[in-house]
């Protein structure tokens, strides 16, 4: 019987996994990323250009923040990294947003930690365009050795859709950004 409800147990747990269960979106494949080989000699201004190429003009996180802005908003001061880049859009009405930090080696796990604080914040805080809400709730702080990504990306035309449809295609939208930071930084 132990075994039956051990089984079960354990069913639930990856059914949850694979609904995506919102609290944290950083999973245990993008934490096996941040393990894995990656270069560590790639620009984030290199980055940005490859993630923004693949959503062309979808790209909407246009608006550059200097460090002050990244220190004010997300916490990420000067002594956790070694550059930057750092994106939002200049309309309110988006929350496009593409942070990469390539963090100094013994500061990943805090800008992390800031990241998912941020994204964590928004989530459950944020006061957004209705319209918005389910790409805030895809938004994804991603690890890839040293680099820390804060991603939230893309667009679909099928805004009617429901909440949970739209969740599906703005994780699938942020995918895409993220398939393109894997190819740059994957040895």
């Amino acid at each position: 019987m132990k075994k039956i409800i051990t089984l079960v147990l354990a069913l639930m747990m990856l059914m949850l996994a694979a609904c995506g269960g919102n609290a944290d979106q950083t999973t245990a494949a993008d934490n096996a990323a941040g393990e894995a080989g990656y270069k560590n000699d790639v620009a984030v201004s290199a980055i940005r250009n490859a993630v923004a190429a693949v959503y062309g003009e979808n790209y909407l996180a246009t608006m550059a923040l200097d460090a002050e802005m990244l220190e004010m908003s997300y916490g990420i001061t000067a002594d956790m990294y070694e550059e930057f880049v750092a994106e939002v859009p200049m309309m309110s009405a988006h929350v496009d947003t593409l942070i990469v930090v390539k963090a100094k080696a013994d500061k990943v796990e805090t800008v992390k930690a800031a990241l998912e604080a941020y994204r964590k914040d928004q989530v459950e805080n944020g006061f957004h365009y209705p319209m918005n809400v389910p790409k805030v709730q895809a938004s994804e702080v991603v690890v890839y050795g040293d680099y820390v990504v804060y991603i939230m990306l893309g667009t679909t035309e099928n805004m009617d859709a429901d909440e949970a449809t739209l969740l599906k295609e703005f994780q699938a939208q942020n995918q895409l950004g993220k398939a393109a930071i894997e190819e740059m930084l994957t040895k």
